[in-house]
């Protein structure tokens, strides 16, 4: 059961666990301690080991670090009062998950504030999902943005016509765009979500219920096929 970082560095698989400052705990915009849950550090762990090694060492070696936090507001000031992407009305509390190029840094997050409720702080049940989608976001990065090349954009749009359920647009909305939740939402915003969600499918499973993992693979087949391609290119 761990009950620090150091501890939480030992449930990850020996080639992970020995890349120097690939994780740290991080407050305030910077690396700081900041311990966590024994539950959180075990979906964490669960999370990377479900990615290959060579992935972790791919992203280690261009600079990628994942730093564990109690909230994403607390951990990245710059985020307080921004509004998550395609999400009208949800800030940056509300997820415990979040791939910033800017810095690298794969911030992932033990709490989340529900939505319209101020204040009400509860763990977040999908860590070992976020997990793997932020680390699909880190190799789109570290890749140099596969899925805004025009062929993962066109596979991406064509497939995407194909969802005429209502239900079945609302389930994926988050991933598709040109809008989405009441802002607009580019092509190329949506093309790395599912970039990313399609990645943490190959790996054991998107964020939310498995019925959005089955229906991205479902009705983005081609765009799956690319992700993978991708993922094969790594040494």
């Amino acid at each position: 059961m761990a009950r620090d970082h150091a501890e939480f560095v030992r449930l990850l698989r020996a080639a992970i666990a020995a890349l120097a400052n690939y994780t740290t705990e991080w407050a305030g915009g910077q690396p700081a301690p900041n311990p966590r849950g024994p539950a959180f550090y075990r979906a964490v762990a669960e999370g990377m080991n479900s990615v290959e090694d060579r992935i972790h060492a791919f992203l280690h070696a261009n600079h990628c670090i994942v730093a564990l936090g109690d909230l994403l507001v607390n951990m990245q000031p710059r985020l307080i009062g921004a509004q998550l992407l395609g999400q009208s009305g949800w800030g940056w509390e509300t997820v415990s998950a979040y791939y910033d190029p800017v810095d690298g840094v794969a911030y992932v997050a033990e709490f989340i504030k529900q939505p319209f409720q101020p204040g009400a702080l509860v763990a977040d049940a999908d860590v070992e999902a976020g997990v793997r989608e932020e680390l699909g976001h880190a190799l789109d990065h570290a890749l140099h943005w596969p899925a805004h090349a025009p062929a993962f954009l066109a596979t991406y749009r064509a497939e995407a016509t194909r969802i005429t359920d209502p239900n079945d647009w609302q389930e994926l909305c988050y991933r598709l765009g040109p809008s989405c939740g009441g802002i607009q939402v580019t092509d190329e915003a949506a093309a790395s979500e599912l970039f990313a969600a399609l990645f943490a499918a190959r790996y054991g499973g998107a964020p939310g219920l498995p019925s959005q993992t089955q229906l991205l693979l479902q009705y983005f087949s081609q765009t799956y096929q690319l992700v993978l391609n991708e993922i094969a290119r790594i040494p």
